[in-house]
């Protein structure tokens, strides 16, 4: 999850930053088509539109996998207390869910912010201008 997070953010700065970027390049002579700057504005309105519903995710997946890693720890506490080979099996497997399970949530969660991240990259390329 914690790429998650850090992926959320580099989104917020590159929104924040690439605008600023390129009026500072504009200054130095960097000439582009005004097609990048509208790329930018939509990509920055899809992120509005994306983020607030991503954190609401967030919160919520993040909520269920704590109840899930809170019923793992107490199926452990049993299996320290009272060690079983059956007991071992089930933690084992709660434990295999669970890594699916978060893998898979992040999964999801990316899929839902991946075009403005592929929009993102696709304006840093270099053939987005040239100097003049």
């Amino acid at each position: 999850m914690g790429d998650l997070y850090r992926e959320i953010g580099e989104i917020d700065n590159q929104l924040t930053n690439l605008p600023l970027t390129l009026d500072t390049l504009r200054g130095r002579g960097f000439v582009h088509s005004g097609n990048l700057e509208k790329a930018l504005d939509k990509l920055d309105e899809e992120w509005d539109k994306i983020r607030p519903q991503l954190e609401a995710r967030v919160q919520e997946e993040v909520g269920r996998l704590n109840t899930e890693v809170d019923a793992l720890e107490r199926q452990y506490n049993q299996l320290v207390q009272r060690p079983t080979a059956v007991l071992l099996t089930q933690v084992d497997q709660a434990i295999d869910r669970t890594e699916k399970r978060v893998s898979q949530v992040s999964t999801n969660l990316q899929n839902l912010y991946k075009g403005v991240k592929e929009g993102l990259n696709e304006t840093q390329g270099p053939s987005n201008g040239r100097s003049g």
